[in-house]
């Protein structure tokens, strides 16, 4: 019995091994995926010896070892400080620094960006190679960090060109991509000793770097208390250049976190789908060797005799699927941390194997308790049935489904089908819920992209007004407009007048902050930011309540005071520098403001948006913002050209331009996430499709003939096959687009919730290109499949009328 299954199903047999190799693949990868997300960011902290605050200060020209020795006594007197490390580094302006092949304006994350060499020789902060092991460098070669690798990308053996600040040009080459646990985001450059000593000579400007290491378990509160104390000090002791803190570091773990996500929903999706292909392939097999299985009971044969002929195939499938998950899931994940995430190194191979041999073993149980579920159906195998058959006793009943003399103008293949789905819909519901959940990830997936890479999140999540265009002036044309204005909004108001006498209708609008006040509430401590000078905050969609009319009356971004327990009607006390009646010094003081209003945006920290009476802030900085042109949609391309003849064809990007500027990383990841999951489903679902039509084929066998000799032809049975299929693929769809409107979008609220991005995510769906071309174009792809299975009708005789 075991042979003939062998030998008469092996496509279904190598389809059922393929799903269980690929479920237990995905569920190890993504167990250690998950590992990694817990408690890998402190294993890897720990093993590059990351400091918790880092602050990059310029040295001055005299006096350096006396400002050293001050300004490390100052850090080692302060409580909390455990370790304090004295480095160096130089730094190198966006255009001292040339990667092969890249325009520096192509990539938001790289503009204007800031770029630090160091050598190898700091004990806090290392870095590894792509591998996630220490590396040293030759002579005339560079590390590079990952984001360049990605965003550049530059790649192993590329040039480098560095531009000292003496003029002096030096070209080096590209060995090695870096991981950066510590100081992810923040772009290092590494060099040998002697190439950092010969850059060093070059350059007069040297900064120190104090790595600072805090006490065990400190907070986002306590970093940021440290940079704050520290920046007060500019006047008298020094000036502050930056402050690193961990919690702000760009370490990809919302890419991470929607990998594990969507790894784990797949998992669990392919587990269900075992246990549904497990369960239809033993009940058909047990009805199809019914009579011998009842043989064998008459003959007195014990259940658990005949019960390891059906058992053995599937743990020895699950046996050697387990194998394949222990072995590929190691491998996966550790390709999925090396290239998909950035800050996250690969777990040592010892953590490895423990999370991948559990999780095997617990897939190989799962699936033998799957076939234990499966072969229950054997007990209920009757003796007396096998040999009175179907005319034991009186089984009459009214037939639940269609009757053809009642619909005489219905076409025979669409009854038959259509009974097919009304009387035996249980027999169909492994191929329906494969089919909905396919089709449900599909759109969902579809979705987040649209909705994170298009002006809709720049819009709703970013809390940023509409925009039709974005002024991005080269740093030399905004230095200029900047000291004709004495300020960014004074230079703003120079382009907006220099607008108007070229009578085009455009207006460049600009918001000021500052960042990292002190935020009091209920005498527990925040650190946030403040918004003022924002004509679009009337215009904000609240959340809860109203929005602010007078000078103390603020709104705050919902999910950061939700979490921080502050509620409408709740009064703060913020700490900010405000201008003295002279307009040029500030002092520092702290005023009381009531929240009128919550506003659900992702602004990544605690967030206060002041009214119009709002004097300001100062040490604030301007973003531009919510730029408008004020013409039809027709004619704002002809302004925008003319705009860029004003400022340079790089200064003036259109909306679609800024998406693609701004949020190309995003696009990237998902885009990613997109190659990487929606083929996996299509040929999932390809799979089921030939599976479910291996064994219908089979179990279909005698109703086929029988309508052949009926005189039907094989086009009416293949219509027959197709009809079902199709409207299987039809109601499928239909239950998906109600799973991703339901069940989905409540469990993305909670994603995008714990992500730390908003309360009330909604999708920005595409209801004709979604809702209707994906499940007509899904459709299609399975009725090709289901048409070419059903090759075998021609080939089906008469003769088998024998086995009804």
């Amino acid at each position: 019995m075991l042979k003939k299954d062998l030998a008469d199903k092996k496509r279904l047999n190598i389809i059922l091994l393929i799903f269980m190799c690929l479920a237990s693949v995905l569920t190890v990868c993504s167990a250690i995926m998950l590992y990694t997300n817990i408690f890998g960011i402190k294993a890897d902290r720990e093993k590059v010896n990351a400091a918790d605050v880092v602050i990059i200060n310029s040295r001055d020209l005299g006096g350096i070892e006396e400002k050293q020795k001050k300004l490390s006594e100052w850090f080692l007197n302060r409580d909390g400080v455990t370790e304090l490390e004295l480095g160096e580094t130089i730094s190198f302006r966006q255009n001292a620094v040339d990667f092969e092949g890249f325009e520096e304006d192509s990539q938001a994350l790289l503009k204007d960006a800031k770029y630090f060499a160091y050598d190898l020789n700091m004990k806090h902060n290392r870095v590894t190679d792509m591998n996630s092991q220490f590396f040293d460098l030759d002579y005339g070669t560079i590390a590079v960090p990952q984001i360049i690798h990605k965003y550049a990308g530059v790649n192993i053996g590329d040039t480098v060109r560095i531009t000292t600040q003496l003029g002096n040009i030096y070209e080096f080459k590209v060995t090695v991509i870096t991981k950066d646990p510590g100081m992810n985001g923040h772009l290092r450059l590494f060099f040998n000793e002697e190439d950092y000593e010969v850059l060093k000579k070059d350059s007069p400007i040297i900064e120190d770097v104090y790595m600072v290491k805090l006490f065990e378990g400190n907070t986002y509160l306590d970093q940021s208390s440290l940079v704050n104390d520290f920046s007060e000090m500019k006047e008298s002791e020094a000036e502050y250049i930056r402050g690193y803190k961990l919690d702000d570091s760009y370490t990809d773990q919302e890419v991470s976190s929607t990998l594990t996500a969507l790894m784990i929903v797949f998992s669990v999706l392919l587990i269900l789908m075992v246990f549904m292909t497990i369960s239809f392939t033993i009940k058909s097999a047990i009805k199809n060797e019914e009579k011998e299985l009842g043989m064998l009971k008459a003959l007195g044969i014990e259940s658990m005799s005949f019960n390891w002929l059906f058992a053995a195939k599937y743990i020895a499938i699950s046996l050697f699927s387990s194998i394949v998950g222990f072995f590929g899931g190691i491998y996966f994940s550790r390709y999925e941390i090396k290239y998909l995430t950035f800050g996250y190194l690969e777990p040592e191979l010892g953590t490895m194997i423990p999370v991948a041999l559990i999780t095997s073993l617990m897939s190989f149980i799962i699936i033998v308790f799957f076939v234990a579920i499966g072969l229950r159906r054997m007990k209920r195998i009757s003796i007396i049935d096998v040999i009175a058959g179907e005319n034991r006793g009186e089984r009459f009943g009214k037939h639940p489904g269609l009757f053809l003399h009642k619909m005489k103008k219905i076409n025979v293949p669409f009854y038959l089908a259509l009974t097919d789905l009304t009387n035996r819909i249980k027999r169909y519901k492994f191929l329906i819920f494969a089919y909905t959940f396919g089709i449900a990830i599909i759109i969902t997936l579809l979705e987040i992209y649209n909705t994170v890479y298009s002006s809709y999140w720049i819009e709703r999540m970013w809390g940023r007004p509409e925009f039709d265009f974005v002024l991005d002036m080269s740093r030399e044309m905004s230095d200029e407009y900047i000291q004709r204005g004495g300020s960014l909004g004074g230079a703003i108001d120079i382009v907006n007048e220099e607008l108007r006498e070229a009578t085009i209708p455009a207006t460049v609008g600009y918001c000021s902050y500052v960042t990292d006040i002190e935020l009091k509430h209920n005498n527990e401590i925040h650190m946030a930011g403040m918004y003022f000078d924002c004509d679009y905050i009337s215009d904000f969609e609240l959340y809860e309540g109203v929005h602010p009319k007078l000078r103390n009356e603020v709104l705050m971004d919902a999910i950061d005071a939700k979490k921080s327990a502050i509620e409408v009607g709740d009064s703060i006390s913020v700490k900010y520098y405000k201008y003295n009646d002279d307009g040029l010094t500030y002092k520092e003081v702290e005023e009381e403001f009531i929240v009128v209003g919550l506003v659900d945006v992702a602004e990544g920290q605690l967030s206060i948006y002041t009214s119009d009476m709002f004097e300001g802030a100062a040490e604030a900085g301007r973003m531009i913002v919510g730029s408008k042109i004020d013409a039809p949609d027709s004619m704002k391309d002809e302004y925008i050209e003319q705009m860029r003849e004003m400022y340079g064809q790089s200064s003036i990007r259109n909306k679609i331009e800024e998406i693609d500027y701004s949020l190309s990383g995003y696009g990237a990841v998902y885009s990613t996430i997109l190659m990487l999951f929606i083929p996996m489903i299509l040929i999932l679902m390809i799979m089921v499709t030939v599976l479910y039509q291996s064994v219908n084929m089979v179990d279909e066998t005698p109703d086929i003939a029988l309508l052949k000799c009926g005189g039907f032809t094989n086009g009416n049975v293949k219509a027959w096959q197709l009809i079902r299929s199709t409207m299987i693929s039809i109601g499928s769809s239909i239950l998906a687009i109600l799973l991703v409107n339901t069940a989905i979008a409540f469990g993305l609220k909670k994603l995008f919730f714990n992500l730390g991005y908003i309360l009330n995510y909604h999708s920005n769906q595409d209801v004709f290109r979604f809702y209707i071309v994906l499940p007509i174009l899904i459709t299609v792809i399975i009725d090709f499949i289901t048409y070419l299975t059903l090759k075998r009708v021609d080939d089906m005789e008469i003769s088998k009328i024998r086995d009804i």
